[in-house]
């Protein structure tokens, strides 16, 4: 393991892998919001999470009736006919009369902590405060101020690389596949895991993934003095000229588009890469302390990112000169 004295990782790299500084920043605000007992909303494409006075009144998004009977009838074993006929029947707890006040906090709790965590992986929100509740925030409320109250231990999602990697690739099954192929499952359809689980999305990635290291996983992957980088060299020289040419691809880019594009172009070729980079990438950058876990994978994960990226018609014009900055980092 390669302890690095102070961070060579371009701050934009780390702000493209991890979306951390979003995640800090939201969760700083939400917290004091709570702290200092004010009221606010943030909102983004698919979630709402409202405070007032201090207490999370609701963190709602379109899709939680249909998810909570999901659940339930996974749960309860509730016959799927029964639960069609009652999909639209948006937050009537009633046509479920053998929940108790205990399941149905549970099940609702369960339902916000999942929205949390897709709210602090979002790489864009908005905030208010001035806000009115709609329609299913309203009938949230109704439901907490009769079954015990709000909650007030809601924890927000911490970093976790591997649901983390998983969430953003949950739409290509052939990047998640290699994770999923470990779990002795039979199916490794991300989609049928989620829906025949009795836990929620966030919760069934955190069950499933729990007992699998990265270090793990990423020593099956090496890279020998032949095929890559000089073991001989200093190890923070090599990240230093990749991070320089990161800078120099995004220094072009500014002159096409703009800073939020950039990210948002490059977290989609983040995606692209296998999932063993998309790890190493994450769970290095994301890390408190400059400690990397697999030293050779780490270097070869960026290098493979800034490879295609320039393939890219974007940077088109400066691809001779990046291949060349490439070329002379594999040759170090």
């Amino acid at each position: 393991m390669q302890i690095l004295p102070h961070p060579t990782t371009s701050y934009s790299l780390r702000n493209i892998i991890s979306r951390e500084f979003l995640r800090q920043k939201l969760t700083l605000e939400i917290e004091d919001c709570i702290k200092e007992k004010g009221s606010a909303q943030w909102q983004t494409s698919e979630i709402r999470l409202s405070i007032q006075n201090g207490q999370i009144i609701s963190c709602s998004s379109i899709d939680d009736w249909i998810w909570m009977i999901r659940r339930i009838s996974v749960l309860f074993g509730i016959s799927h006919e029964y639960i069609n006929s009652i999909s639209q029947s948006d937050w009537e707890f009633d046509v479920f009369p053998f929940l108790s006040k205990q399941d149905i906090r549970e099940i609702l709790r369960s339902r916000m902590e999942h929205n949390l965590f897709v709210l602090c992986n979002t790489s864009q929100y908005q905030k208010s405060n001035n806000y009115q509740h709609n329609i299913q925030e309203r009938k949230i409320q109704h439901i907490l101020e009769n079954t015990g109250g709000y909650f007030i231990d809601l924890s927000l999602p911490l970093p976790n690389t591997i649901v983390d990697v998983i969430w953003k690739n949950r739409q290509q099954d052939h990047i998640y596949a290699p994770l999923l192929s470990k779990f002795q499952t039979k199916t490794i359809s991300l989609e049928d895991i989620l829906f025949e689980s009795n836990q929620e999305p966030y919760h069934t990635l955190k069950k499933i993934t729990q007992n699998i290291q990265f270090s793990t996983y990423a020593q099956k992957s090496s890279f020998t003095q032949s095929t890559f980088f000089s073991i001989q060299n200093d190890p923070e020289y090599i990240l230093q000229k990749l991070d320089t040419l990161f800078h120099d691809i995004i220094s072009i880019l500014k002159e096409q588009i703009t800073h939020s594009e950039i990210l948002d172009w490059i977290s989609y070729h983040v995606l692209q890469l296998p999932i063993k980079y998309q790890i190493s990438l994450y769970d290095n950058i994301i890390a408190k302390e400059r400690t990397l876990s697999n030293d050779m994978l780490y270097k070869q994960s960026i290098y493979e990112l800034l490879l295609r990226l320039s393939k890219s018609k974007r940077l088109r014009q400066s691809r001779n000169y990046i291949y060349n900055q490439l070329y002379q980092i594999q040759c170090i």
